[in-house]
């Protein structure tokens, strides 16, 4: 007990007040699930993106850290994306990992980019409908080889295709389109190969262009197949595809033009200035 009356009285009062407040705290119940944040709060971005794909084949990687604090991970062939500012109007280059420099405004196509990106395109609905396109091409072109029967047809493309073989029964799966090409979109799925490498060689037997291949095993297939939507290596090329070579994309996705103006609007908001760039060696 304090002896001194008026300090007595002014610690008591501060200690009804502090009870008050702690109750007042214990008992405020935060929902987050339906208090949604406003619109001024920026959820911070992923501070490493790796597109060195774990670097298989290349030793030498190349990381470009910016102001930000983001820092890209890749390869020194793999194209980055670069707001050119000579153009009259916003416009996107790319130019090889290897050859970015300090000062330079790169767009970076990591988590927060794809996220957004999300937004404004419908992942699941473009790679289902990617798919369609993809089996389209394929039974056209397949059908359009010379030969009797789906069996001489097979040997054609299999030959094709060149080394490592592959077997015609794994080839047939490929072209075994008849009840995809029926599916309602949404239950559509690739039948393709399950590895780029193959995938390329199949697709240029069918005389199938290695920029629309690309595109098909991108949007197609991995885009199907992966879980890991957030992750920027992912989309990285098809993203980079739409921003550096717009007239392409529009020519290719007409009924998605709005789309692909958006999702280049919205890559103003993910430039950053290239702080430094140093290079790499895996070990």
């Amino acid at each position: 007990e304090i002896d001194v009356p008026a300090l007595a009285v002014r610690l008591r009062a501060f200690a009804a007040r502090a009870t008050a407040r702690v109750s007042e705290i214990g008992r405020h119940a935060v929902q987050l699930d339906s208090e949604m944040p406003t619109d001024d709060i920026e959820f911070p971005p992923g501070s490493v993106v790796d597109l060195s794909g774990g670097s298989r084949g290349e030793r030498r990687l190349v990381e470009i850290s910016m102001n930000n604090g983001q820092r890209i991970i890749a390869r020194a062939s793999t194209g980055i994306v670069l707001r050119n500012d000579s153009a009259a109007t916003t416009s996107f280059i790319e130019r090889p990992a290897s050859q970015i420099r300090k000062g330079e405004e790169v767009c970076v196509i990591g988590p927060g980019f794809v996220e957004r990106a999300r937004t404004l395109v419908n992942v699941r609905a473009t790679a289902a409908a990617e798919i369609r396109e993809y089996h389209l091409q394929v039974a056209s072109r397949f059908s359009a080889i010379a030969g009797d029967s789906v069996n001489e047809r097979l040997r054609v493309v299999v030959s094709l295709m060149r080394e490592p073989r592959v077997s015609i029964e794994t080839a047939r799966y490929w072209v075994d389109l008849n009840d995809e090409l029926d599916k309602p979109l949404h239950d559509v799925v690739p039948h393709a190969p399950h590895d780029r490498e193959t995938f390329m060689r199949f697709t240029g037997a069918l005389g199938i262009g290695p920029k629309l291949a690309e595109s098909f095993w991108l949007w197609a297939v991995v885009a199907q197949r992966s879980h890991r939507l957030r992750s920027g290596n992912i989309f990285h090329d098809a993203f980079r595809g739409i921003l550096t070579d717009p007239h392409a994309a529009l020519a290719s996705n007409r009924n998605r033009s709005d789309d692909i103006r958006a999702l280049r609007a919205m890559a103003e908001e993910h430039v950053a200035t290239v702080a430094e760039t140093r290079s790499l060696e895996v070990t």
